[in-house]
């Protein structure tokens, strides 16, 4: 058969503003199950790259700002450097950034 790279690609999250000031939820209910825990579960590596930004109207600046974007990479246990390298590869094949910059547009 051979060796094989296998990958798993996920969304990181739901983008939505979130603000310091809104008030928390009454109630809470821990999901049972979350993407998060898998890498942790699996002994895997894992690594967040920027996909893009979605832009939204801040309630506090009243300006176009923008939300990152991020997928998250799971690979195989032991795999974290090979993990790496096709992150970044990746990355610079499609044009896109391999550090965050600070400020209201992180990715660009």
């Amino acid at each position: 058969m051979g060796k094989r790279n296998t990958f798993v690609v996920m969304q990181s999250e739901d983008v939505t503003p979130k603000y310091r000031d809104d008030p928390p939820p009454d109630y809470y209910i821990q999901p049972a199950w979350h993407q998060w825990w898998l890498s942790s579960i699996l002994g895997a590596p894992e690594i967040v790259i920027p996909a893009g930004s979605i832009t939204y109207r801040s309630r506090i600046s009243e300006l176009d700002e923008q939300l990152p974007v991020t997928a998250q990479i799971l690979g195989a246990p032991r795999s974290d450097l090979k993990l790496i390298s096709t992150a970044q590869r990746f990355l610079k094949d499609v044009g896109r950034p391999t550090t965050v910059k600070t400020g209201r547009n992180m990715f660009t």
